[in-house]
């Protein structure tokens, strides 16, 4: 079992609205501009997501990759059976000389050594 995935703990209990959920889409990579999407290896999604990008070409998000992510959120969807997904985002350029780097919203900043 991938290490981003539940442990079996036990059986799971679901709550009211489990089985009307479609999707998570996750965007905390910064706020770099969005190039495309992680498809989680989802064959069924990459169809899908080409479609949703394609009016935001012009705009450089034309990604749609099968390969998987790891260390946000999305993770946690997945673990249970929700099909959760991370966008692909340009990374900031960030000046290493610099004392703060911005991150996402739930850790606005942090200062670097």
């Amino acid at each position: 079992m991938p290490e981003y995935m539940r442990r079996p703990t036990g059986p799971l209990s679901f709550k009211t609205g489990y089985a009307k959920f479609a999707a998570y889409f996750n965007v905390d990579n910064g706020g770099g501009k969005i190039r495309g999407i992680f498809a989680q290896d989802n064959a069924t999604v990459v169809p899908v997501f080409e479609a949703w990008l394609a009016p935001f070409k012009d705009l450089g998000a034309t990604t749609v990759t099968m390969k998987r992510t790891g260390g946000t959120d999305h993770q946690s969807f997945d673990a249970v059976g929700l099909p959760g997904f991370q966008f692909i985002q340009d990374e900031l350029d960030y000046d290493t000389r610099r004392t703060t780097r911005t991150w996402t919203s739930s850790s606005a900043s942090r200062s670097r050594t």
